[in-house]
This record gives structure tokens, C-alpha cells and sequence, in this order.
């Protein structure tokens, strides 16, 4: 009997268990989905006269969104409830997750105080940080929705760094890149609640270095 096309079941199930090998993880995947800095002090500039209650509102969206770097969701489940002092008195404030476990986060002066503006000008009193406008035949306020959120931002008509339409997560980008560039990547991983720095460092690294500064012969 001529065996020489018989295939072993062991050596058949050697080729078939090999991975085939994995692509390196592209260096600075997030660059461009974030805002130029320009385009955030542009917002952070739009937002400093408000007059109306939605220009209240934006100023203290865009205030706790660029400075603590939470998702969408995180957002807008935010309540006064959840903040308390830190042991060198800074004001934190607990936050459900991605995923569902909690995390912590610093609360700008700045920011929370425009919240408390905000409230103090629409004269209600509410545990959630950022409520609906009011509606025709309909007294009561809801906390503001992850649509709703995505909606406002996208009124803002600003575009990222690859000339895509602003949304939530692109401040978190901007967040993320700010900070990963300024103290590397375990505060930027501990701000943004990665699991691993590893995965803050191949969001955030920016392939390149500028040198141009040094690189000057003259």
C-alpha cells in the first residue's frame, strides 16, 4: 500500500495550530483622531462669556471633558454626590467605568465651578451634573443622554487633526496626547483608566521627534 500522500493526524494538526504571526501595533494610532491644540484653546475661548443657558452648559461640558478625559458615557452619568476630598485636598470625584468597575479622577477647579455656574443659572437643583433644556408642556429636567452629549459636541463645528467631525472621544485624544507628552505614559494610562500604560504608550507615542529646536547650525 503506497502511503507517501498519507497525511499523520499529528502533523495535520501541527500546521493547523500555527498563528499566523501578528502585525506590530502601528506607534501613535490616536495622533490624529484628536483636536489640535489651537482648536482646544479656540473651544476653551468660545465658551468663557456665556450668556444663555446652553452656553453655560457647553462651558462646563467642554470645562470637565478637557480636563479629566472621560468617555462619553462617563460623562454624563456624573454626579455631585460622588465627589469628595482626597487626603491633599483635591476634589475627586467617583465614576463608573468602561466595563463597569469605578474609577477615580481630579476635578479641575475651574471646571466644577463652571458646573456650579451653570446650575446656579438655570435655578434647579439636581444631583447630575448636566441636564436637558427645557421642553414645551414638560416642567421636569433629565440628565442629558450619551445622543445627546455626542449632538452637542458635534454643534461645536470643529474638526479633529485628520479633518473629521468632532465628537466626544476625540477630546479624550487630545487629553490623552496632552498628557502622555508631558509625563509619559503611566499618569496618562492612570488618568484615562487604561488597563495597561502599554496601551496608553502604542495609543499615544508619537512616531516621531521634533529636533528642530536643537538641530540649528548657524
Amino acid at each position: 500500500m503506497n502511503t507517501s500522500n498519507v497525511i499523520r493526524i499529528s502533523d495535520y494538526m501541527k500546521t493547523r495550530s500555527k498563528k499566523p504571526p501578528r502585525r506590530p501595533r502601528e506607534e501613535g494610532i490616536m495622533l490624529s483622531k484628536g483636536l489640535s491644540h489651537s482648536t482646544m484653546r479656540e473651544l476653551a475661548n468660545q465658551f468663557q462669556h456665556p450668556t444663555a443657558e446652553v452656553d453655560f452648559r457647553n462651558r462646563a461640558i467642554f470645562g470637565i471633558m478637557s480636563t479629566t478625559g472621560l468617555r462619553a458615557r462617563e460623562v454624563v452619568e456624573l454626579r455631585f454626590s460622588a465627589i469628595f476630598n482626597s487626603p491633599e485636598d483635591l476634589k475627586l470625584i467617583k465614576y463608573r467605568k468602561k466595563g463597569g468597575g469605578w474609577g477615580l479622577v481630579c476635578l479641575n477647579p475651574d471646571a466644577i465651578s463652571y458646573v456650579d455656574e451653570y446650575h446656579n443659572f438655570i435655578g434647579i437643583k439636581s444631583d447630575h451634573f448636566f441636564l436637558s433644556l427645557p421642553e414645551k408642556n414638560r416642567k421636569s429636567r433629565h440628565p442629558i443622554t450619551t445622543r445627546t452629549l455626542q449632538n452637542i459636541v458635534r454643534s461645536w463645528n470643529k474638526v479633529t487633526v485628520s479633518g473629521r467631525n468632532i465628537h466626544p472621544h476625540s477630546i479624550r485624544h487630545s487629553v490623552g496626547q496632552k498628557v502622555m507628552d508631558k509625563f509619559g505614559s503611566i499618569p496618562a494610562q492612570k488618568l484615562l483608566a487604561h488597563a495597561s500604560p502599554i496601551t496608553t504608550a502604542n495609543y499615544y507615542t508619537k512616531p516621531y521627534f521634533n529636533a528642530t529646536d536643537i538641530l540649528v547650525w548657524n
